[in-house]
């Protein structure tokens, strides 16, 4: 491995950042791998890392110095720097759209700083709308309405999120008697290599008002994509809210500050698509559970003093088409002979760390009979893995359209250390398969504790077991179909009812 001083690795990054964004530089892109240049700096002592990330901070102005982080962060994936970045964001002043973006880059921060940014953007979105507006007292609203403001909402409706607003928007109306209409705000604004490198971005509908049809439910939605709308654009969208003067507005799993605007004048509720606290100024917090007392503290320190939670006692089921094809493993190209640990996820490039890969290659040296199969898109994951020693062992799937007839076909689900996954959790177990996860995050709220391991050590063991005990294994699928049938679509409307009954409470005191 080359050798460098902290001062040549930053060296090595600059140029390689400028040559990523076409800036003309008579250095060549360097020829060390990322991956080797991750190694060089955790190499270094915590003096060295700490040299780096001064010269960054007090040796470049903002926006550069956001540039470069950037390409640490997203190519070298030293998630660490995310902090650096953060706080550079919070001291440049962007345009709106361009803060809007940057929020969603730095997901890997303290609660506390994230609450920062967003209502640093919130403040800059204020400044541009020029407007006011009278706030609506509750007995001044319509009772019979309900506006939801969501983040995503795509053509596949085995997307979690999709899936999850379109059912909630269908019991609202048809079990409850609301009249429900959708606005999506989705953050999709260009983010340009000069600004940031590799941004992601959550993708939507087009611009403009379209009609679905879910289950005996048609539904208005309204789309204020951020790549195709401006400030007057969203100037509209506030007086459409307004004018249809909802009970409440309700935030399903937006990330995007636009949808706490209608705080101005009405009541928002947050409810979080993950178990963690939303980050956003909404008045009421609904939440899936409580997690452990000193992040709830950390949570309840940051909450502004309107801000209200409710803690559900119901769980939201996941809803899947349940008359699907079942795959053989033939028809996956898939071995017969093998005892195959399905790892599931949208965003496995980030959520499987080095630790999480070290783990797997544990397995697969425990015995020649397991194998792993990675369902998901997976692009960085691959060229990482693609050198590895068990790199014919690793199965990749991509995305599967139909799960429940995926994953059926392997042993057993494995999730790494990550928030998400509570989804794909719950449709193994309606396929029968056993799950094991660590105590935290969203698999963990989903599934039985009967599948949930307190450590790595005990989740090697138990993967183990399954392996060699049959009748354990055989014992873990029923409790696996049990689980998932006591956790059925009913559930929705017994979800429903609580929260509104929460949220109403709430409002009696408005």
């Amino acid at each position: 491995m080359v050798s460098f001083t902290p001062v040549q690795w930053l060296q090595t990054i600059i140029s390689n950042c400028m040559q990523m964004i076409s800036i003309e530089n008579d250095r060549k892109l360097s020829a060390i791998n990322p991956k080797d240049l991750k190694k060089i700096y955790e190499s270094y002592s915590e003096e060295e890392k700490n040299k780096i990330h001064q010269l960054i901070r007090y040796q470049f102005n903002v926006k550069d110095s956001v540039l470069i982080l950037s390409y640490i962060i997203k190519v070298i994936q030293l998630d660490e720097f995310q902090m650096d970045a953060a706080r550079q964001i919070c001291r440049e002043e962007y345009d709106w759209v361009t803060q809007i973006m940057l929020e969603i880059q730095v997901d890997k921060i303290p609660y506390e700083l994230k609450c920062k940014i967003h209502r640093n953007n919130i403040a800059s979105i204020f400044k541009a709308l020029q407007e006011e507006y009278t706030y609506i007292p509750v007995c001044n609203r319509n009772h019979n309405r309900i506006m939801i403001i969501t983040e995503q909402l795509t053509e596949n409706l085995n997307h979690a999120p999709t899936r999850m607003t379109f059912e909630i928007a269908n019991t609202l109306q048809k079990k409850f008697g609301f009249d429900v209409e959708i606005i999506t705000c989705a953050s999709n604004g260009k983010l340009p290599f000069y600004i940031w490198i590799g941004a992601v971005l959550y993708n939507s509908g087009e611009y403009g008002y379209a009609e679905k049809i879910y289950k005996d439910s048609v539904l208005s939605i309204y789309q204020y994509p951020l790549r195709d709308c401006n400030i007057k654009d969203y100037r509209q969208m506030l007086s459409k809210i307004y004018e249809f003067n909802p009970l409440f507005v309700f935030e399903m799993g937006v990330c995007n500050p636009i949808a706490d605007l209608p705080h101005i004048f009405t009541t928002t509720v947050n409810l979080n698509m993950v178990t963690e606290a939303p980050v956003s100024d909404a008045d009421i917090f609904v939440r899936h559970t409580r997690l452990e007392e000193s992040i709830e503290n950390l949570y309840e320190k940051n909450l502004n003093p309107y801000q209200k939670q409710i803690f559900m006692n119901n769980r939201f089921p996941a809803l899947f088409d349940t008359d699907g094809v079942e795959y053989t493993r033939q028809e996956l190209n898939l071995p017969e002979d093998k005892f195959l640990i399905a790892i599931i996820g949208n965003r496995l490039d980030q959520e499987i760390s080095d630790s999480f890969e070290q783990f797997m290659k544990k397995i697969l040296q425990k015995s020649e009979k397991v194998d792993f199969v990675i369902i998901g898109e997976t692009k960085d994951l691959q060229k990482r893995l693609v050198n590895n020693m068990f790199e014919k062992r690793i199965h990749y799937l991509g995305y599967c359209p139909n799960l429940k007839g995926t994953v059926g076909a392997l042993d057993l689900y494995l999730n790494p250390e990550r928030l998400g996954g509570g989804w794909s959790s719950m449709i193994a177990l309606y396929a029968g398969i056993p799950v094991v996860t660590l105590p935290t995050g969203d698999v963990a709220y989903n599934v039985s504790g009967e599948f949930v391991v307190s450590n790595y050590e005990e989740m090697y063991e138990t993967i183990c077991r399954y392996m060699r005990d049959s009748e354990f294994y055989k014992a873990q699928q029923q409790e696996a179909l049990q689980y998932a049938k006591a956790h059925g679509e009913n559930k929705v409307i017994d979800f429903c009812d609580e929260m509104l009954k929460g949220i109403k409470e709430i409002l009696l005191n408005d």
